[in-house]
């Protein structure tokens, strides 16, 4: 029954990490198949590094709502009333919720539309709390469902965030010369094993170039934009 449980909650991590990915890919109007076809090793890290992500910030966020449920999880008040009565697990929490309130007032002044997603770790956290409990599967899945559609371009600019990050994606200001002495410039939308998908200047349209025709990607623009 374990094994089932832990397997469960594998499946559920990876159809979450691939919802923000398509909502991602369906925003801006494209679709990788060589991912999951020749790719699909290196989707499987990009998908697992977010799945880390997603816990520590959701931990970060909101840790002390998991140990709070945690505790609650005692049916008998007296061994609730132990833990508080403990100094370590007291300060712990103590700690844990001073370290959300900075994170989550930094989030808020940050960017100011990610109410949907600051709901959405608070379910990640309660899920963390009750792993053995199939309501928050069933109500992180659905929640998943909602905001990905409801809320698509805010997990969209996320997504691009994070394949920014990485330098593989995420609208990054970009040139890439081909082999057979071409020039395109545009924002990267993604590199893939087998593609590399740009949105020209002024275009609203994905050009899909293959990897095996370049012979140069360069973002130094977009590197002396930081700088600058």
């Amino acid at each position: 029954m374990k094994y089932k449980t832990k397997s469960i909650d594998i499946i559920i991590a990876y159809a979450v990490a691939f919802s923000f990915l398509f909502t991602y890919m369906y925003t801006n109007s494209f679709f990788a198949y060589d991912m999951f076809t020749e790719g699909i090793l290196g989707t499987m890290l990009f998908a697992s590094i977010s799945i880390i992500f997603m816990l520590m910030l959701s931990i970060v966020v909101f840790g002390s709502i998991t140990l709070f449920l945690y505790i609650f999880k005692e049916k008998k008040i007296k061994k609730r009333v132990e833990i508080f009565k403990n100094k370590t697990q007291r300060n712990t929490f103590v700690v844990v919720f001073a370290i959300n309130i900075i994170f989550f007032t930094a989030i808020i002044m940050y960017r100011n539309d990610l109410s949907p997603i600051l709901i959405y770790l608070i379910v990640v956290a309660m899920y963390i709390s009750s792993l053995n409990n199939n309501g928050f599967k069933i109500l992180l899945m659905f929640y998943t469902l909602f905001i990905c559609f409801a809320f698509s371009n805010t997990v969209s600019s996320i997504v691009s965030d994070s394949l920014k990050a990485f330098g593989v994606g995420g609208d990054i200001a970009t040139v890439i010369y081909t082999k057979n002495n071409q020039q395109e410039s545009g924002k990267l939308k993604m590199i893939t094993p087998r593609n590399v998908y740009i949105q020209q200047d002024n275009k609203s349209i994905i050009t899909i170039i293959p990897i095996d025709n370049i012979e140069k990607i360069d973002n130094s623009i977009e590197v002396k934009k930081g700088i600058i």
